[in-house]
Parts: structure tokens; sequence; C-alpha cells
């Protein structure tokens, strides 16, 4: 595929348990959950180092991972050993030991799932589920982890939970301008890249018809788009909101041509 592309492609795969969760072969590490109940958060840094060595040895440049979230929401089904802990301290820990263990080695990190799926009641592959926290429960458990990740993660992922501080309309995280651009980027800082969580899951699918996803997930801010359905109608969506003056390419594209330019020779 490389061979055969005038522009660098980046690769990237879900992987927070080892190469082997997606290919026949490659090691399968322990859950995180698994990791920090070994109390070393050097093993975290371990883990990082052989999925980024396995992975760009197959041509794999960037991971969906690692989780960040804080387990503390017994109604959350699906982050559950996928968090390192219900402690906030206990996950930054161990999650920038892993983070340090991918990009020390060569594959980019992103942190998920942006503003907390700890907090959320439900799993949003299946349904849309929200999050009645008030502000300050947000920030001391859930969006206080991702604080120390804007300079290490150069992608943030953003999930399809509904928070009700912050959109009083039942709008999902990933199309909500009020997370994405006021929060994260404006009121967070944040300047890598934002993506949302594949938007085949229930919680969008369900819910709202691709191109509406496409429009409210760039005009809320974001800059990467996870498996779409129908990539071509999409790239035409894309092209009318440019032409419209609803957004603007030249960051995102600098940013991401920028990860091309240094992970080109593979």
């Amino acid at each position: 595929m490389q061979s055969r592309s005038k522009v660098p492609i980046l690769v990237d795969a879900d992987i927070e348990h080892g190469l082997h969760q997606r290919f026949p072969e490659g090691t399968e590490v322990p859950p995180f959950m698994a990791i920090a109940a070994s109390n070393r958060p050097e093993n975290a840094y371990e883990v990082g180092k052989i999925v980024a060595k396995e992975s760009r040895a197959v041509g794999i440049h960037w991971n969906f991972s690692p989780v960040v979230d804080v387990n503390n929401n017994p109604k959350n089904p699906i982050i559950n050993v996928r968090s390192f802990s219900e402690d906030p301290s206990v996950v930054s820990s161990y999650a920038t030991q892993y983070i340090m263990g991918l990009q020390d080695n060569g594959l980019l990190a992103t942190a998920k799932h942006f503003p907390g799926h700890g907090a959320l009641n439900g799993d949003t592959h299946i349904q849309l589920s929200k999050s009645q926290d008030d502000i300050n429960l947000l920030m001391d458990f859930h969006i206080r982890q991702f604080k120390f990740f804007l300079e290490r993660a150069p992608l943030i992922m953003v999930n399809h939970g509904w928070y009700t501080y912050f959109d009083s309309l039942e709008l999902p995280a990933s199309l909500s301008k009020n997370i994405i651009t006021k929060l994260l980027k404006m009121k967070l800082n944040y300047k890598g890249l934002v993506i949302a969580d594949s938007i085949r899951m229930n919680a969008l699918s369900e819910n709202y018809d691709e191109k509406l996803i496409v429009e409210s997930f760039f005009e809320a801010g974001g800059d990467l788009l996870l498996d779409p359905y129908n990539s071509i109608e999409c790239f035409h969506v894309l092209c009318s909101l440019y032409e419209n003056d609803k957004i603007t390419f030249d960051d995102k594209i600098k940013k991401i041509l920028k990860f091309k330019d240094i992970y080109r020779y593979e």
C-alpha cells in the first residue's frame, strides 16, 4: 500500500491488548487493570514497548490506545478492565508509562474516550448513554485525566455519550461543539488531533444518518472521522462543508502531514 501511494499513508489500529487482538500472531498483553494490579508502573512502559515494536514491524504507525477513563461507575459495563483503575492518580501514572512505551518506540498513542467514558451509564457500542454528573465530578474524576495527556498524546478520541452538563439536548460528545471546541480545544488548550470513536457504534448509527454525523462532527471542531460506511459520500459532504465556508482544513492537514512526514520511511 505504501509503495503504491503518492502520499504516505498513516496506518492505525485499535490494539489495546497488543497486536494479537487484531492479528493471528503477535503478543497478547493483559488488560490495563491487570497491568495496574502488578503495582509496578514500569510494567505499563514495557507493555507499550512490546506493542509498539510488533506494530511497527507490520507497518502500523498509530494505536487507538490507551484508555485513560476512570472505572468509577458500576453502571458502566464497557470500560471495566479496559481502565487501569477507579483511582484517577493510578490511571494517570500507568497511562503515562504506557504512552511513553509506545512513543519511545515509534508508535503514536491516542488518549480515549474524552471527556470520560467511565462517567456514562451504559455502553455506547449498543446505545446512546448519558452522564448526569455535575462539572465538579467530571473535572475531578474524568476530564482531569486528559489534562495529563494534552501534551503527551498526539490524538484524543471523543466518545458518543451524552453529558447533560454540557448539552441540555440529547447530543453525543462527538457531535458537540461545547465539548470538542469550547472545552477540549479552547478551555483545555489541546493542540493535537481530535478523532471520534467509530461512527458505526449504535449510539450514533441508530440515531443519525451518516451525512448528519459528518457535518455535525466537523462543525463541532473534530479533525478525523473513524469508520464511515460510505467513504465517497462522506468525502463529498466534506467538500460541500469546505466550499460553503463551514469548515477549514489548513490546520487539520498540517497536523496530519507532519506525522506522515515523520513516519514516511515505513
